[in-house]
């Protein structure tokens, strides 16, 4: 008998800790209480910034958007489209350099959660490239599909990204920040 007991007190045990550790999965979505002054943001990440390219024909460098007002859907969904196409298209003009004659960006965006002064905003999307090579011919590719997400806030910007379909880490826990106030 002291085997069961021993068995059913342990299965309890386990049990209610593994609930506990499944309701906090969904504990931001369901009700909008997590509190962004938790996390500190003591440097902003190293941005690609490629120098201006000598060729008329290549891509200049994309400038960075200046933070959104985060209670503002309008200015996140175009301050997140803006700033992706610049990091990855600088990405791509500090690689490519001179050969890079053509770059764009784009898919559908989306707040995925937000709260009074802050938002976790999605955008998937995949970019195009075009290049130019010594002889002048072009070529012209499309990525496959990345997923980024930003959490943005009044005082700091943290982004995720992932290739592929799924979900990149909830840029309220983890990734880096391209924007610390006071940085």
């Amino acid at each position: 008998m002291k085997r069961r007991s021993l068995l059913a007190s342990t299965t309890a045990v386990c049990i209610s800790g593994v609930a506990g550790c499944l309701d906090g999965f969904g504990y931001f979505s369901r009700d909008n209480e997590w509190d962004p002054s938790s996390v500190e943001c003591r440097r902003t990440a190293r941005l690609p910034d490629p120098p201006e390219p000598e060729s008329d024909v290549a891509v200049s460098p994309f400038e960075y958007p200046d933070p959104p007002d985060p209670t503002s859907e309008e200015e996140r969904h175009e301050y997140v489209e803006t700033f992706e196409e610049a990091y990855v298209g600088n990405e791509q003009v500090r690689v490519r350099g001179e050969s890079l004659a053509g770059f764009g960006l784009g898919g559908p965006v989306e707040t995925t959660d937000s709260g009074p002064n802050w938002a976790v905003v999605r955008l998937e999307y995949d970019y195009f490239d075009e290049i130019e090579y010594d002889d002048g011919s072009r070529a012209e590719g499309t990525s496959g599909v990345f997923v980024a997400k930003y959490a943005i806030t009044p005082d700091w910007i943290r982004r995720t990204v992932t290739e592929g379909d799924g979900d990149p880490a909830d840029p309220r826990e983890a990734g880096r920040f391209v924007h610390c106030a006071g940085a």
